[in-house]
């Protein structure tokens, strides 16, 4: 999902002076060797440019427990870079005439509640929906322990009856605006969606790697695919993400797509950019169309964030020289990172997959590869400070601070302190739990995002906690 979290990176920027004697390829080699050496890339990667592929690589382990090596065939949920997919899914039946991109979603999904709501405004993130992610199996009053696109666009009357601002006038970056587009598309073609992108747009770009795989309710069909790592500040290394979660919440939200769910690899997700160059799966018209900033109703901002715009699934960054002029977006989830830049004007192209989620961000990455491809004598290397250790806490201990806390005068801001194996974890209002680790004995530290939790006692009792985040403090008492 894009920058939907807030993490905390150091660089330490060391001055590289390339000699005329390195390629550019010998360049890009030396990075990402360095990066690998020092533990701080695991994935794979490719570069092209002015259409022809310079650089591909793979890094790391797709298992680290069995010391499976990565390969340039190895897969990995993409997370939100599914979402440019399910925009040309949209683009697709757009230019069939099948759908106008101004038609309001109960068109074709009648029983949502939201009258005023386009398609546009799903594109672009202004809709102004709850975001379904965080919602719970008992908020969704479903059996399953696999949530669907049904069960959300079903319990979205009840959950979320209301838009968070008026529809098109601000940006919200969402994931059901796009669930919501991939029910669109298979209520329109009578396919289910993971059928319809392989049709439609995996098959015609010879994607032979690419679905929306299920196998028993897992991402990934039997072979090989790239297991996901979190960093433990416990033990201070990477453990797959099934233990370190107090409840697997990526297999629960796995019958989901549209927003997400898409197993790619490297090489595919460049075919995937041909197709695009190529005019294979839309009409050249209709995506340069669909590549422009998208201003609000009342025409006076831009739809989108930093100055970027976002548009049928991309960030979308005019420059005053069209050679520049880019386009991009990442992803992560549960460990894994995807990210994509595409410069049509160049026809250059930069992928980077990892499944470790504290290896080094492939946007500090980037300078370094635009210096070595735009031929700079001198560039910059990225390198990731040291990883967040934690101290060891007894299990009877945070057994102690479990409980319920609340803000006195506002019930609606609560916290559920629970503890699971001998870790603790924190769940903040209808967010999904996640785990904090501790820096001493009563405050902890998250990892998802720069915040901190303090508790404190009372009569020797713990009786309160105080989150602390962006310069705020919320403290919460505990209930009896």
């Amino acid at each position: 999902m894009v920058k939907n979290r807030i993490f905390c990176f150091c660089l330490l920027i060391i001055c590289f002076t390339a000699t005329r004697a390195q390629t550019k390829v010998d360049l890009l080699n030396q990075l990402f060797d360095s990066l690998n050496n020092a533990k701080e890339y695991n994935g794979t990667v490719l570069v092209a440019d002015s259409g022809n592929v310079i650089f591909r690589g793979a890094y790391g382990y797709a298992d680290f427990d069995h010391q499976v090596p990565m390969n340039l065939q190895t897969g990995f949920e993409i997370a939100s870079v599914s979402k440019q997919f399910t925009a040309m899914a949209i683009m697709q039946l757009h230019s069939q005439g099948k759908l106008n991109y101004s038609d309001t979603i109960t068109k074709y999904l009648p029983d949502l509640p939201y009258k005023n709501v386009t398609i546009n405004d799903l594109i672009h993130h202004c809709s102004g929906i709850t975001d379904f992610l965080g919602w719970t199996k008992s908020q969704l009053q479903i059996q399953s322990d696999v949530c669907t696109n049904q069960d959300v666009e079903k319990a979205l009357g009840k959950l979320a009856p209301t838009t968070l601002f008026d529809p098109g006038s601000a940006y919200g970056y969402s994931n059901t605006n796009y669930l919501l587009l991939a029910n669109i598309v298979s209520k329109i073609s009578g396919l289910s969606f993971p059928d319809y992108l392989q049709k439609n747009i995996f098959d015609p770009a010879h994607m032979r790697n690419s679905s929306i795989p299920r196998y028993n309710y897992s991402r990934f069909k039997p072979g090989e695919y790239a297991h996901n790592y979190l960093w433990d500040p416990v033990t201070s290394g990477y453990q797959p993400f099934s233990l370190l979660a107090l409840r697997d919440y990526y297999h629960f939200m796995s019958g989901t797509y549209g927003h997400a769910g898409i197993q790619s690899t490297v090489m595919d997700l460049y075919k995937w950019i041909q197709a695009i160059g190529d005019n294979t799966l839309v009409p050249a018209s209709i995506f340069a169309a669909a590549m422009q900033p998208f201003l609000s109703k009342d025409g006076k901002d831009t739809i989108g964030y930093d100055g970027l715009a976002y548009t049928f699934g991309w960030l979308y960054a005019p420059k005053k020289n069209p050679l520049n002029t880019f386009l991009w977006h990442n992803g992560g989830i549960a460990g894994y990172r995807s990210f994509i830049v595409y410069y049509p004007n160049r026809n250059r192209t930069i992928i980077m997959l990892q499944n470790t989620d504290r290896t080094a961000v492939e946007e500090a990455i980037m300078p370094s590869i635009l210096q070595i491809l735009n031929g700079e004598k001198d560039f910059d290397w990225p390198y990731v400070a040291e990883l967040p250790k934690a101290i060891k806490v007894d299990a009877n201990y945070l057994q102690q601070l479990a409980g319920l806390y609340v803000k006195q005068g506002e019930p609606k801001i609560k916290m559920r302190i629970m503890t699971k194996n001998g870790r603790l974890y924190a769940k903040y209002m209808d967010q999904i739990p996640f785990e904090v680790y501790a820096n001493a004995k009563d405050r902890f530290f998250y990892l998802a995002v720069k915040a901190q939790l303090q508790f404190s006692q009372e009569n020797g009792k713990y009786t309160a906690v105080t989150l602390l985040q962006n310069g705020l403090q919320i403290r919460m008492v505990k209930r009896p």
